[in-house]
């Protein structure tokens, strides 16, 4: 919600700017504002799902590609710098929408890469425990010996 919220008072901040008439570049203006109106609804739906499917339509669609390129820039290019402050803290609240979307994973997720992790390393130490010669085995794994 906090995201969301922000995202409606950077939107007010832009228009309370474009109101004021000091805003140097219209278009600029036009393209921060309908990218933060895209997402203040679309806040829940920034996951893994929508980040992969971006990724792969930006390296298979090239007219998506390029059409995503001049966009950014005619931002980066533009000489107004409140538009620019504007659209870089829209970028990291949006940023910030992806890593907690993603954050509910991590419960799922941290568990599974740490027993791999774990098991990869422990088999690679199995490895190198399985040369060791004879002679020096016993000051690394001291054989136990068992009543019976």
């Amino acid at each position: 919600m906090k995201i969301r919220n922000n995202l409606f008072k950077l939107r007010d901040e832009l228009r309370a700017y474009h109101a004021s008439g000091d805003v140097v570049d219209s278009e600029t203006f036009e393209i921060i504002h309908g990218g933060i109106n895209n997402f203040i609804n679309r806040v829940s739906s920034l996951n893994f799902a929508a980040q992969r499917k971006l990724k792969s339509r930006y390296k298979h669609d090239q007219k998506f590609k390029e059409e995503l390129q001049n966009l950014s820039k005619k931002i980066d290019d533009s000489p107004d710098k409140e538009l620019k402050r504007i659209d870089d803290e829209a970028t990291k609240w949006i940023a910030k929408a992806f890593i907690v979307n993603h954050g509910a994973w991590l419960v799922y997720v941290v568990p599974v890469v740490f027993v791999i992790l774990t098991f990869s390393s422990v088999k690679k130490l199995a490895q190198r425990l399985f040369l060791v010669p004879k002679q020096q085995i016993n000051s690394i794994a001291p054989s136990r010996k068992l009543a019976i």
